[in-house]
């Protein structure tokens, strides 16, 4: 701030007298008697009070003031001129040299002018300023004479000094005239708007001229500043000009376009710019103009983009934060009239999203907050988006706003309801949604305590027009397409359309989460088909017939943040298939780069990593099917694919590469421009089987499908037969397999129509969950880390290995931070991510889990997301601490003094019961068999001297080994023994426990 500060002071004081309108215009003081008649003239503009102005004689002799003159008086209008002089004697004027005078207004200094040379000033108003030498000394002159400007101009900088002359005061000097020359010359528009129908044919823009120059033309540009040329003929920018001397008002032509598209009504706005000649000639107050052009075709119906009134199946889905309560006093959450009587609400049906007391143990002292999805209104017009609502007794801790996101980019908070002295209202919310946006987002937010006040919203909707043919809530609107339609554009707005006979188009859009099937035997002709996709929801093209003409996918895409965790990339397949790299590339600028090295990378199993494509290297590579690619953006927006769509089955082989961690690894992806349904794929039988292979038969044992959900440090998202059900892949997306060596030696993995399906749900990376599944999901996090597992009760799983329902970490090998489980039986050391138990087991299992995690830094065990009955309580035991932790109620916090690794010391317990720190310290006794290095390992504590024995199936004693207390992990060497089933006992003078292991 203080460079900032001399800085301005430099600019202030440097600019001294310049450009002044108050100044000093005569000096006396000095004649060759008695220096009578001494004093200093001001002029300025007529009017001017200057009772605000001093001046200041100044010593050149050290630079110190000797006295002060307060200003008085109006400054008169001489010879009306607009201008003026005022005099004051001031008596003892030192005669240099140097000596000077200071002029300021209030304390701020105008002119520091000095004669016979010029000086510092060390003190008064001038301080640490140099004074300007006139120029000009009277030394010894006449008396009766002064020193005096002369020129002509009004401010300060007009004029010179000039030698001693006849004293003037109180009027204008010799030779000296106020004038401030001819008039400026302006052009501008004659109006500031106008409004015509777009049959008009042509419409004049009037511009007028003030102060015309009698020898220079005036001359300026006329710009379209905001508006579509393509409605005013293709306008280009026009010059305008008034020749010399003229004053008449000039016209410009301009051209409306009649076309027979509905287009609504239309502001263009023109400006003046790049004016010159006349005299100095300038832009005058009125430099826009705005045309309103009124369509004249008759608007199409209105198109429901989207819609939510809570009455279940509609279109615009939403996520809530906090997540929807509704007990006694406290709602939040989807209601009806029984919560309360409104007025108004609902405004469509019998339900609508009702609000009471939000500030309670359910809710959220602040803000709670209603997010409707991405929604796309590319190629509608007059978008506008509604919502209705009604409070009953807001008081001033009550609110409630909306924000509306457009193409990303929030259009700013905008508070409707400010709550005051028991408000009652209810209303409509409209918002114009700005032309040319292609997608929107809306968030509502509330904030609302007590019991006794009540908020309700309902009748969520986006509505828009669009010219051409359009399908919406499960009909075409005017008409629908047919084999004469090859003209019209056409929309798919929500759910699927199917056609079933011949069409022709020109362009056909399908919106995220929309859907467009060819049934077999149907030829579809247009110019292009275009399925759209966002972050959220993508949009489906099921084609058992024909198109004819060109298919572009814009598949979304993860954006790179380069944080090295979160958010870096996105896993995909090609939704369109047969596209060259090259031509790919050069179509999609927003495709994350490095010189000629593009974020586009299968993975590579014999190196164990992604090997990104070259923009000229793999120019002529196609991007085929079922293939999966690592990738990212600039910008977290969508690539376009254009090739062809796939219909039919496809083989992908798999195979084992030589990397030795991740060898079995395969990235492939959904080769369909569909969803596909996981359940349909993972248990799809082969079609070169021997012995009733499926999909999931040719991945590894504790495998499944693995889906990056953008953050790979808190694990993957997982799919096995467990969670199949109701799940679907999104078209374009990639994921990996682990291949089984010897299955995929002989088979390949298939996908096939019947796998088909529409859908409007996310990818892996928005991470909903939308099962209906029992599970759960449970999460160990730090101030910088976090890591989930999940366990899901099946019917048709066990405590044991399920193939095809559990599923081992990404890798097989679990990170430096991270949470996993152990199985209930079979053991044999895997960490599990995704562990699939019994329907049963929820009500009385023990599970191992395995913790990796840092010495000193806070640990926080929780429940992330849960669907199992709320009579199960699920307990967190610290076999350290000896302690148990409901996690149903609250969170497990700890900072470990050691480094943890591994299993032994925490265990998840489901019950139906309550538990304490007296139970069976061998229930949490873990025991499996290590195969690779041929041992049997016990983990977890035994507090006293413990024996574990090894028995055959006979019943013998093969080995015998006494453990160690308070040590976490223990083994026995059984490289001697042949393999065969065991019997493993556990005993002490108080306990006993005896578990089954297989040695292979």
């Amino acid at each position: 701030m203080k460079h900032f500060y001399t800085f301005l002071v430099a600019i202030l004081f440097t600019s001294l007298g310049f450009g002044q309108t108050v100044f000093i215009n005569e000096i006396h003081y000095d004649d060759a008697s008695g220096d009578s008649g001494e004093g200093i003239e001001i002029a300025g503009p007529a009017g001017t009070d200057l009772s605000s102005y001093t001046l200041t004689p100044y010593n050149g002799n050290g630079g110190t003031t000797y006295s002060t003159t307060s200003l008085s008086g109006i400054i008169p209008n001489q010879g009306g001129t607009g201008y003026g002089t005022v005099f004051f004697a001031i008596s003892g004027l030192q005669n240099g040299a140097p000596d000077g005078i200071a002029l300021d207004n209030s304390g701020t200094l105008i002119q520091f002018l000095s004669y016979e040379g010029s000086f510092t000033a060390s003190s008064g108003v001038a301080s640490g300023q140099t004074s300007t030498d006139i120029g000009v000394s009277e030394n010894g002159s006449v008396e009766g004479e002064s020193l005096q400007l002369s020129g002509t101009g009004i401010t300060y900088t007009d004029f010179t000094w000039n030698a001693s002359a006849s004293s003037t005061y109180d009027a204008f000097n010799n030779g000296q005239t106020f004038s401030a020359g001819a008039p400026t010359t302006s052009v501008q528009f004659a109006s500031a708007s106008t409004t015509v129908l777009e049959d008009v044919g042509t419409i004049d823009l009037t511009f007028e001229i003030t102060n015309e120059d009698a020898t220079n033309a005036t001359s300026f540009d006329v710009v379209l500043t905001t508006g579509d040329a393509a409605d005013i003929n293709g306008y280009t920018t026009q010059t305008v000009m008034f020749p010399a001397g003229s004053a008449t008002n000039e016209t410009l032509t301009i051209t409306i376009t009649d076309d027979t598209v509905y287009e609504g009504n239309e502001t263009l706005t023109f400006s003046i710019s790049g004016v010159t000649g006349g005299n100095n000639a300038t832009v005058g107050l009125q430099a826009t103009f705005d045309l309103t052009i009124v369509d004249n075709e008759a608007a199409p119906p209105v198109t429901e983009v989207a819609f939510q009134s809570f009455e279940g199946g509609d279109s615009w889905n939403y996520t809530t934060d906090p997540t929807t309560f509704n007990v006694s006093g406290a709602v939040w959450d989807v209601a009806d009239n029984s919560f309360h009587s409104f007025g108004t609400i609902p405004s469509n049906g019998t339900n609508f999203f009702g609000i009471q007391d939000l500030n309670s143990t359910n809710g959220t002292s602040g803000f709670g907050s209603i997010d409707f999805e991405t929604i796309s209104v590319a190629g509608l017009s007059d978008v506008v988006v509604k919502f209705d609502y009604e409070v009953d007794g807001f008081d001033s801790d009550d609110d409630m706003k909306y924000e509306l996101f457009e193409d990303n980019i929030s259009q700013g908070e905008v508070v409707f309801i400010d709550g005051f002295s028991n408000l009652n209202a209810d209303g409509t919310i409209e918002i114009n949604v700005t032309p040319g946006t292609t997608n929107i987002r809306l968030v509502v937010s509330v904030r609302q305590n007590g019991g006794g006040d009540y908020g309700a919203l309902d009748n969520f909707r986006v509505e828009g027009f669009y010219s051409g043919l359009t399908y919406a809530n499960g009909s075409w609107t005017p008409s629908a397409p047919d084999g004469t339609t090859g003209t019209s554009d056409a929309i798919i707005v929500n759910g699927v359309a199917t056609l079933s006979s011949d069409v022709s188009l020109n362009n056909l859009v399908v919106n995220p989460g929309a859907g467009l099937e060819v049934a077999s035997g149907t030829t579809l002709t247009l110019n292009s088909l275009t399925l759209e996709s966002v972050s959220t929801s993508y949009s489906s093209l099921i084609l058992d017939g024909s198109i004819a003409g060109t298919v572009t996918y814009n598949r979304s895409v993860n954006s790179f943040t380069n944080d090295a965790t979160n958010n870096d990339n996105d896993l995909i397949s090609a939704p369109v298939t047969g596209q060259a790299f090259g031509s790919f590339d050069s179509a999609n600028a927003n495709l994350l780069a490095s010189g000629t090295t593009r974020a586009f990378a299968p993975f590579n199993n014999i190196t164990g990593g992604y090997e990104n494509y070259d923009a000229t290297t793999n120019a002529a590579t196609t991007l085929d099917a079922a293939t999966g690619y690592r990738t990212a953006t600039t910008d977290g927006g969508t690539l376009s694919f254009i090739g062809n769509a796939e219909g039919g089955n496809i083989s992908k082989n798999v195979t084992v590469g030589d990397d030795i961690t991740y060898g079995v690894w395969n990235l492939i992806g959904n080769p369909y421009p569909s969803y596909l349904d996981t359940e349909t794929f993972l248990t799809h039988v082969v079609s070169t089987q021997t012995s009733g292979e499926r999909n999931i038969d040719l991945m590894e044992n504790a495998s499944g499908i693995y889906g990056y959900d953008g953050n790979a440090s808190d694990g993957w998202k997982i799919i096995t037969l467990a969670n199949a059900s109701g799940e679907l892949i999104a078209p374009g997306q990639g994921f990996f397999i682990a291949a089984d060596g010897n299955d995929v030696l002989v088979h390949d993995i298939e996908f096939t129509p019947a796998m088909r399906t529409t859908g409007s749900s996310d990818d892996f990376i928005a991470g909903r969950n939308s099962s209906s599944l029992t599970f759960l999901e449970l999460n160990a996090s730090t101030a910088n880390n976090n890591y989930n597992t999940e366990f899901y009760f099946n019917s048709n799983a066990s405590q044991g290995l399920d193939s095809g329902y559990d599923a081992v970490i990404w890798g097989s090998s679990a990170p430096s931070f991270a949470l996993y489980s152990h199985l209930v039986q079979d053991n044999t050391g895997l960490p599990i991510a995704l562990q699939a138990l019994s329907d049963t087991d929820y009500t009385n299992v023990t599970i191992p889990l395995g913790v990796n995690a840092n010495q000193g830094e806070q640990l926080t065990f929780s429940i992330s997301e849960t669907t199992l009955p709320s009579t199960v309580n699920i307990y967190l035991e610290d076999n350290l601490s000896n302690t148990f932790t409901l996690l149903n109620t609250s969170d497990y916090i700890l900072t470990p003094n050691t480094n943890l690794m591994g299993t032994g010391r925490f265990y998840i317990h489901f019950t139906n019961t309550t538990l304490s720190t007296t139970e069976n310290v061998f229930d949490s006794l873990t025991i499996y068999a290590d195969q690779t290095n041929r041992s049997i390992y016990i983990a977890g504590e035994v507090s006293e001297n413990t024996v574990a024995k090894v028995y055959d199936i006979q019943g013998r004693l093969i080995s015998s080994k006494t453990l160690t207390t308070n040590l976490r992990l223990q083994s026995i060497d059984v490289n001697n023994i042949n393999p065969g089933v065991y019997i493993i006992e556990l005993s002490n003078t108080s306990q006993n426990k005896t578990q089954k292991v297989i040695l292979k």
